[in-house]
């Protein structure tokens, strides 16, 4: 049965090194999301959304719940042989729930809630087929139940890894892709939650024909092993498994119709131009190790979001794209056809150094390679040089997006943040690099990447108005 279903310059350095601890970037407990579910899941539908970070006061800081499970046209079995949407299954309602017998048992389910249809597609969810036709969409957290007994996160999973039916059998997984959903999500509790419950006694459903944990499972028995394995999506999940890119993605369209409103589009990377122009020198934008947040991260994806619609706004021509698997901490610019396009990489949200402020100034740069004026690069004659794009995107790209007094303290505190990724977050210090002796030859004087402390003299004299600084031309 087939189931039809993402600063100053050197004078503020001990500032700089203070200012970076982010407020409310974290997710709550698990315990503490069980107890918030039903307004959680209330506030996504009011919004339309889902998979979204709702952010809450929690004994004096912030923190984070989000809505999540399956796609709310998943079937669940109710009775033996009958199946129901389980967005369709209410509290009160039985379905089948396999106890620690080892038996299927008609079981009253205690909790059921879900989303509406989203505004946006939900970032990062996986899209799991199987032999016999098996078609899964969940979200990250969910949870399998795997041979050995044991339970197994949906973006863990590999390809030597086997689902199983409701006999126990064992089934091939054909295709494990990561991507975005267009479609709302429900969740629903087989039993009521004890302190003392086994695996096996009531929180395992079957969804679509494979062995589930069911809400409770997914909050309270989330394996500690997965901390050590990589994600789907993730270059180092393609390393482990020995794998080039997602399994069985080259099979899937770009964009897979599960009915006239749900759809998923898988994960592919973006092919980056021969001509394009980044915001760091290509080669110098890798992150430090185990600093790159998860994939399944909704912070970091609701800013890119955010940014994307806010620049649009203001610059409607301008093609923003989100290529949020890439692990770089970069961003580009480049012309295809006569349109402008931006691309900003999944590295330069997922670290723990760059904020709203600091992506922004980013973003403002690339647009300041299309917007900015001479001096142009010799070799791209449509792109302003780097020095120029930094002065022009702090001088008059933050100040078209962001109000007033805003724009300045935007630029500083992106600034700061700027500082912290060069300085810390990547793999070279690039405060510590001749950037200009690194950049590629044949760009004409002026037009490579100024040293890192001329940026941050760049941006400081785009906050004060004054002229851009010699270094920068």
């Amino acid at each position: 049965m087939k189931t039809k279903m993402i600063f100053c310059a050197l004078g503020l350095i001990a500032l700089l090194l203070t200012t970076n601890k982010a407020i409310g970037q974290e997710a709550c407990s698990n315990q503490h999301c069980a107890t918030k579910a039903a307004i959680v899941n209330m506030i996504c539908r009011q919004l339309g959304s889902q998979g979204k970070p709702v952010f809450m006061e929690n004994n004096g800081t912030y923190c984070w719940c989000k809505c999540s499970c399956l796609a709310s046209n998943t079937p669940v079995e109710t009775s033996n042989n009958v199946w129901k949407p389980i967005g369709d299954v209410k509290v009160g309602e039985t379905v089948l729930a396999l106890g620690k017998d080892g038996a299927w048992k008609r079981s009253k389910v205690v909790y059921s809630d879900g989303t509406s249809m989203p505004q946006q597609p939900i970032p990062y969810t996986i899209y799991i087929t199987t032999e016999n036709d098996i078609t899964l969409i969940v979200t990250p957290e969910h949870l399998f139940l795997m041979p050995d007994g044991e339970f197994k996160r949906a973006d863990r999973l590999t390809r030597s890894d086997r689902l199983l039916d409701k006999n126990q059998r064992e089934l091939k997984i054909t295709t494990l892709a990561s991507g975005s959903y267009l479609g709302p999500l429900h969740q629903i509790a087989a039993t009521e939650w004890k302190e003392t419950s086994l695996v096996k006694d009531g929180h395992l459903i079957n969804t679509s024909g494979v062995i589930s944990g069911d809400y409770f499972a997914e909050l309270l028995l989330q394996p500690k092993s997965s901390k050590d394995l990589p994600q789907i999506g993730t270059e180092e999940y393609y390393s482990v498994n020995k794998l080039t890119e997602d399994l069985g993605i080259r099979g899937l369209k770009d964009t897979i119709h599960l009915t006239e409103k749900f759809k998923f589009i898988p994960s592919k990377r973006l092919v980056i131009p021969e001509d394009a122009v980044y915001f760091i020198p290509p080669g110098l934008d890798t992150l430090k190790e185990n600093t790159i947040k998860s994939l399944n991260d909704p912070v970091p994806f609701e800013m890119a979001l955010y940014l994307k619609d806010h620049f649009n706004t203001y610059y409607p021509d301008m093609v923003i794209q989100i290529d949020w698997n890439n692990p770089l901490a970069n961003a580009i610019a480049y012309k295809r056809g006569g349109r402008q396009y931006v691309a900003l990489f999944g590295g330069l949200f997922r670290n723990p150094y760059m904020k709203i402020e600091g992506v922004s100034l980013a973003l403002a740069h690339e647009i300041g390679h299309h917007l900015g004026d001479e001096p142009r690069m010799s070799n791209h004659p449509w792109a302003s040089c780097e020095g120029q794009a930094d002065y022009w995107g702090a001088l008059v790209g933050m100040r078209k997006v962001w109000f007033g007094h805003s724009a300045i303290e935007n630029i500083e505190k992106g600034s700061i943040q700027f500082y912290n990724l060069m300085a810390y977050g990547l793999k070279k210090n690039l405060f510590e690099l001749d950037m200009v002796a690194l950049n590629k030859e044949g760009i004409n004087a002026g037009c490579t990447h100024p040293p890192a402390t001329c940026r941050l003299e760049t941006y400081r004299a785009a906050m004060k108005a004054d002229p851009k600084p010699a270094c920068a031309d």
